[in-house]
């Protein structure tokens, strides 16, 4: 992926049509997102190298309501490396690292709507991004330049227990930890 130099601009990849990136993550009882990265530049206009951050970006349209994470502080010349988030999406509670936002009205306070949980965010998922936009962070608008390689995109549902009485335990699949 490269962007060019975009006035005020952020990298932005973002995924709303996919059913790999939007649909119900509340059902699955963990959820990965994960890539491989390599920092080719990031610069100025001007060619001056600029560090920045790399957040996912998770919203549902329906609640108004948006979950972000950090998943990484990105500098020129990075060499590749991977990039693993594992959550579980029926956490009532932001879990660790994550922070919400409300998209209607947008301020730029952190904090989700009122009555509106991580888990009834994760319910009803309408897009999925991987931005250096930080929200909640007022950024002055300047021209910048991105040379990101970005492969191995992946997002995966794990699911609950297969078989009842008879295989108790089977599971599809390992969630990581979760």
């Amino acid at each position: 992926m490269y962007q060019p130099y975009i006035d005020g601009l952020f990298f932005s990849y973002w995924n709303g049509w996919s059913e790999f990136f939007v649909g119900n993550y509340a059902s699955s009882v963990a959820v990965t997102f994960g890539l491989d990265l390599k920092v080719e530049r990031i610069h100025h206009f001007s060619g001056l190298p600029l560090p920045a951050k790399l957040w996912v970006r998770i919203g549902n349209t329906e609640r108004t309501a948006v979950v972000v994470y950090h998943l990484a502080d990105m500098a020129e010349g990075q060499d590749w490396r991977t990039l693993r988030l594992t959550w579980n999406p029926r956490s009532t509670v932001l879990p660790d690292g994550w922070v919400g936002f409300t998209s209607s009205p947008y301020t730029l306070a952190p904090g989700l709507p009122e009555g509106i949980s991580f888990a009834d965010v994760m319910a009803n998922v309408g897009y999925v991004s991987l931005t250096t936009d930080q929200l909640g962070a007022f950024t002055p608008g300047h021209s910048l330049g991105f040379d990101l390689r970005v492969d191995n995109l992946m997002i995966v549902h794990y699911g609950d227990v297969v078989f009842k009485g008879g295989f108790e335990g089977v599971e599809r699949s390992d969630p990581g930890g979760i």
